[in-house]
């Protein structure tokens, strides 16, 4: 934000901490507090699988968003990943007070969840480069992380 003056940068947070680097409202659930379209991207990150109303968090993204939004989270294809993904999930969250839920995507769930939303995907990544350290990369980095851009259908 200090080398891009024209962009504005807002989070959106349930568990408030101290000394964030961008401005944060707190959001207690149900509908966020801003206008349709207001924003030009809206970014979700590692939050959806914490979420019950996963889809309701969605549908609110791409009500706010004029653009895109962009999606960080899991995929799971069988109880194994299943399992990973919620050892990873308790053992990088519990120590912050952060819920699990354990509410994970398979990407048939995931376009479903597209489908009902009237939204499309525009692109995904299915492999996060970086986000563990080697060996761990490739242990857990593969086929359980998604990015994905979605827009609303016809929007443009």
């Amino acid at each position: 934000m200090s080398k891009r003056k024209d962009i504005k940068v807002i989070g959106l947070e349930v568990f408030l901490r101290p000394n964030t680097s961008i401005p944060i409202v707190e959001y207690s659930g149900g509908s966020f507090p801003f206008a349709d379209g207001v924003y030009s991207t809206v970014l979700i990150a590692d939050t959806l699988h914490h979420i019950k109303t996963k889809e309701r968090v969605l549908e609110e993204c791409l009500r706010v968003s004029k653009g895109s939004v962009i999606v960080k989270d899991h995929f799971y294809r069988n109880f194994w990943e299943h399992v990973l993904l919620r050892g990873l999930d308790v053992g990088g969250n519990a120590a912050h007070g952060v819920p699990s839920v354990f509410n994970y995507f398979t990407r048939e769930s995931w376009q479903r969840t597209l489908i009902r939303l009237k939204a499309e995907e525009t692109y995904r990544l299915e492999e996060v480069p970086g986000q563990y350290p080697m060996p761990f990369q490739w242990l857990f980095g593969r086929k359980i992380q998604f990015i994905a851009k979605i827009e609303r259908v016809g929007s443009e």
